[in-house]
């Protein structure tokens, strides 16, 4: 327990500080193409992760924490190849007119970040359950299919880069449409084909989820509020992965079974995708009487 809870603050402060590097380095037009770099190159790597811990997993709980050997390497690669960001002439101007740190544009992208968080960890840490319940009782071929399930991640990495000008309504509303879409096609289909499938709906929505909360922050914040900014959401996005498992719990008390859970997460995300696609309706309306 006390190594999990170290390895969590670890996680912590790597995707607090390669966020906020990220918006230091570069500017608001090239961050969607990094972003998307980022959500393309992870989900490959979480590929290869996923199915190795699904093989370590049959040998003992306990193998599968082998895999966090990699950060030795990646330690070593951060030390020889990044640098320290130089101040933009432009973000410090900016700086100087922002003291004061944007209590309610944090709040408010906290808020919706712990509600999609909690949702994008249904899949992460109840899909194995879905399975089980389909009749699927092996780690090595759960984590193959998972494993498989996890390469539309990059596709929905795509979309973002594609649609990164459009607003956050329009993103929030792919991302929350695919997922319901997504989640109540896994909860009907027992045959493990059509699972995969309606996983790669699920999965595209993952790989647009995490660069488009992570794009709006980093554009939120200035400069000098950026790395406190981008710990609050990384508070927020973890916190979803706490809270998941008490959420989908009560669910599950309420519907006897993961699967109509699964069913009523995705109800409840085509719900705030209709809540999202208000004002985005509103906006086009009013777009329309202007001209």
């Amino acid at each position: 327990m006390a190594g999990r809870i170290v390895l969590g603050i670890a996680e912590a402060f790597i995707l607090t500080i390669g966020n906020a590097l990220l918006a230091d380095y570069f500017d608001e037009k090239e961050r969607p193409k990094w972003l998307a770099v980022q959500g393309a190159v992870g989900p490959i790597l979480a590929f290869v992760t996923i199915l190795g811990s699904g093989f370590l997993a049959a040998k003992g709980w306990q193998y599968p924490f082998v895999v966090y050997a990699l950060a030795f390497p990646i330690f070593l690669s951060a030390l020889l190849f990044l640098w320290e960001p130089v101040k933009k002439k432009k973000e410090e101007k900016v700086a100087v007119d922002t003291r004061t740190f944007p209590w309610q544009t944090a709040g408010l992208i906290c808020l919706i970040t712990l509600v999609t968080s909690v949702i994008y960890y249904v899949f992460i840490i109840h899909f194995s359950l879905v399975l089980t319940a389909n009749g699927v009782t092996d780690e090595s071929r759960i984590g193959v299919i998972s494993s498989i399930a996890s390469i539309a991640v990059p596709f929905g990495a795509y979309v973002y880069k594609k649609f990164s000008g459009r607003s956050i309504f329009f993103l929030l509303l792919l991302v929350y449409a695919l997922m319901g879409i997504g989640y109540i096609g896994i909860s009907m289909v027992h045959d493990e084909k059509w699972i995969v499938v309606m996983s790669w709906i699920q999965q595209i929505a993952v790989g647009l989820t995490v660069p488009t909360l992570v794009a709006w922050a980093l554009n939120s914040f200035p400069i000098q509020h950026r790395g406190l900014g981008m710990g609050f959401w990384t508070t927020s996005f973890f916190l979803g992965q706490f809270i998941n498992p008490l959420v989908v719990g009560f669910i599950n008390h309420l519907t006897g079974s993961i699967i109509p859970t699964v069913t009523t997460v995705g109800v409840i995300c085509l719900v705030v995708a209709c809540a999202v696609w208000l004002p985005l309706f509103y906006q086009q309306k009013t777009k329309m009487k202007t001209v």
